[in-house]
């Protein structure tokens, strides 16, 4: 989500309500400021006192300036700071690239080495009452991979036995899922949410089906199919079906 704001709020309440903790260190002019797990929250301030913030876990991107400032722009400075921000927006996407590739390969590295054996024994399986298929285990943990159209692994999510779901931090996952089946042997597809939901939906109808794990992902999943398989009809798959 990005976002161009004027704010009559400080930028430590701007954070709060975007449910970003303050950062422990000084946001300087230049360079990004970078704080919490894996530095998923950056901030760089601009001319002007603008500063430029988000999270790349909840996909956030914002700009936010002091509201003594908002209507004394020249239209010379208003155009520097479209600039600084788009410079910034960019430097900032390079370096999120950047760290999702390393967690595509930590993801592939811990795919490789999960085990498919007795995944049917995992308590979240036999409490969903319904099979694993090609889905393995990491220790106690059920470990689901996503993929991107063409098929390349960038992330993990995993299932607890209490049914806890994590993804990995900071990876990739928006146009990202699982898929149950071909994609090229049905002209119907069912897209849903959760895997326990594709997979009871793919073991009632032998449909292919898609998961894109929640609903914020649901239209950007449906957008890269429907270019891919332009022929194919796509319907949002309930766990009745």
């Amino acid at each position: 989500m990005n976002d161009n704001q004027s704010n009559n709020i400080t930028f430590e309440e701007t954070l709060h309500r975007c449910s970003i903790p303050s950062p422990n260190k000084p946001i300087v002019e230049g360079s990004f400021t970078r704080w919490g797990h894996e530095g998923r929250y950056f901030a760089i301030q601009l001319t002007n006192g603008c500063i430029y913030f988000g999270d790349w876990v909840q996909g956030i991107s914002k700009s936010w300036f002091p509201h003594t400032q908002n209507q004394h722009f020249s239209k010379h400075e208003l155009e520097r700071q479209v600039l600084e921000f788009r410079k910034a927006q960019e430097r900032e996407r390079v370096e999120q690239q950047q760290f999702q590739e390393k967690i595509a390969v930590i993801a592939l590295e811990r795919w490789n080495k999960a085990l498919s054996n007795h995944v049917q024994q995992h308590p979240y399986i036999i409490r969903k009452a319904i099979q694993p298929f090609s889905i393995r285990l990491e220790g106690s943990n059920l470990l689901i991979p996503l993929y991107d159209v063409i098929g390349k692994l960038w992330t993990l999510q995993t299932i607890d036995s209490q049914g806890n779901k994590r993804f990995m931090l900071g990876g990739k996952k928006k146009a990202c899922f699982h898929q149950l089946g071909s994609l090229k042997e049905s002209n119907l597809l069912y897209v849903c949410e959760g895997f326990a939901t594709g997979a009871s939906i793919h073991m009632a109808t032998g449909i292919p089906t898609i998961i894109a794990f929640d609903a914020y992902s649901l239209d950007p999943v449906i957008e890269v199919i429907k270019s891919a398989y332009p022929e194919k009809t796509i319907e949002i798959g309930r766990a009745h079906v």
